[in-house]
């Protein structure tokens, strides 16, 4: 009975994990820099600093990615930017001439989509769904099975031999880590 429970668990899961995707919140975000409120809306990749509406381009993941924003006179600011061993390196500038007193700069521009939908949003894209799936069948396995989870892990390498209660127990509790594991990264 235990086990078609956890079948049926898994198969819940896979249809959640096929039907879900991954959203990034509301499609509009605001951010405070130095008095001036900005307003990212993702939807349409613009920002608003109350005067003006510069269209941006992102692409890119965690790993590394590019920026663009376009200033209304139809210059435009870019930015690369490569992550390498947990440190982020970039490099870029404005493209063509533009009124600095009249328009906001890229650096800030850049700043604000940073602390507002590069922060949590769009970084995090790189994550992967189908990694998220294999943990939780492979907790799903471990949970359901655990004599055999232990015999593919251990019991190969003996002649004869019996998992313990405890080795067994630990299976369990591990398949049910990772399934646990496997649904906060599906959802969260």
């Amino acid at each position: 009975m235990k086990k078609h429970i956890l079948l049926f668990l898994a198969w819940l899961l896979l249809f959640a994990a096929a039907g879900c995707s991954v959203s990034q919140g509301s499609p509009v975000s605001t951010v405070v820099r130095d008095g001036v409120t900005y307003t990212i809306d993702t939807e349409n990749s613009t920002i608003s600093d109350g005067e003006h509406i510069y269209p941006y381009a992102f692409s890119g993941n965690s790993a590394g990615y590019d920026v663009t924003i376009t200033y209304p006179d139809g210059s435009s600011y870019q930015w690369h930017a490569q992550n390498s061993g947990g440190i982020t390196m970039g490099y870029g500038g404005l493209q063509g001439d533009y009124d600095e007193h009249l328009y906001t700069s890229g650096d800030i521009l850049l700043s604000v989509l940073k602390e507002g939908p590069l922060k949590g949003g769009a970084l995090r894209e790189g994550k992967s769904i189908f990694l998220s799936v294999f943990i939780a069948l492979a907790g799903i396995f471990h949970a359901a099975l655990p004599e055999t989870a232990w015999y593919l892990a251990y019991g190969w390498r003996y002649r004869d031999a019996e998992p313990s209660d405890a080795a067994l127990m630990l299976n369990r509790l591990g398949g049910a880590a990772a399934i646990v594991a496997a649904i906060i990264m599906i959802f969260v």
